[in-house]
């Protein structure tokens, strides 16, 4: 809520000045990354209408969301000049924690943070897991004007008879301070963090050209065969900051050759 609260805060200062010149402020335009977080969109539709209430204005303010590509339109007309030598931009402190949420296989005696998560049973493989929000950037953190994080090895199980192989990586932000990795999304460590944005993959291509095969689960020593057979999907999610932006990049393969498939 804090990072809402802190976007609110700037809209109304730039709103107020406009209305001590005179200027009736009837559309805000919401453009850019984080301004696809339904959360965000939601907070500010309500933030505008009780704004226009508390000024006694005689009209309403109306949010404008735009699409995607007009989003990245207008992001780059903006821009342009800064793009042309970004990497001697000035660095930030970053305002928040920004980490995705990853299933991992449930190690409480390596990963402290698994202790108290709640654990889930794969029906594929039939092993144990646990889901947890991993932190790539912290709150604090002195970001230089671009900087490509470390990627995160991504994995995707779907049925034999999944017609889709969409993938979805879910972003969060987290405003608190001392935030740390591989704690359960509903942990007390987690207790600010909320959706930023969605990633969706769609990787049938892998199935449809004959990239991978179905895994088959094998017999335990007892000669009981767990799980059932699924195909597997593995591919590399590269967060990148490029000045105030926040993009991400999913590659296929999951090595250092990968091919990037998706962009966000």
């Amino acid at each position: 809520m804090p990072c809402l609260q802190r976007t609110a805060a700037v809209l109304q200062k730039q709103i107020d000045g406009a209305l001590q010149l005179g200027i009736n402020v009837k559309k805000v335009f919401l453009i850019g990354g984080f301004g696809a977080a339904p959360s965000l969109r939601s907070y500010l539709r309500n933030y505008l209408t009780e704004f226009a209430r508390k000024r006694t204005l005689k009209y309403d303010i109306e949010l404008i969301i735009t699409n995607e590509q007009d989003s990245i339109t207008a992001i780059a007309a903006s821009a342009t000049i800064r793009a042309l030598n970004l990497e001697h931009g000035p660095k930030r402190t970053a305002l928040s924690s920004y980490g995705f949420l990853r299933t991992e296989p449930y190690e409480p005696d390596k990963v402290d943070g698994h202790l108290e998560a709640e654990i889930k049973i794969d029906p594929f493989d039939d092993g144990e897991y646990v889901s947890v929000i991993d932190y790539f950037l912290h709150k604090e953190e002195v970001i230089p004007p671009v900087c490509r994080y470390e990627p995160f090895r991504c994995t995707h199980d779907f049925g034999i008879d999944e017609k889709k192989f969409m993938c979805t990586e879910i972003l969060y932000v987290n405003d608190s301070d001392g935030t740390e990795s591989y704690y359960d999304v509903n942990h007390a460590m987690n207790a600010g963090a909320q959706e930023a944005g969605r990633l969706v993959v769609d990787m049938s291509f892998l199935r449809e050209e004959g990239h991978i095969s179905p895994i088959i689960p094998e017999a335990n020593e007892d000669s009981v065969v767990r799980g059932k057979p699924y195909y597997q999907v593995i591919y590399d999610l590269a967060p990148i900051v490029e000045g105030r932006d926040l993009k991400y990049v999913a590659m296929y393969p999951a090595n250092d050759t990968g091919e990037v498939v998706k962009t966000g």
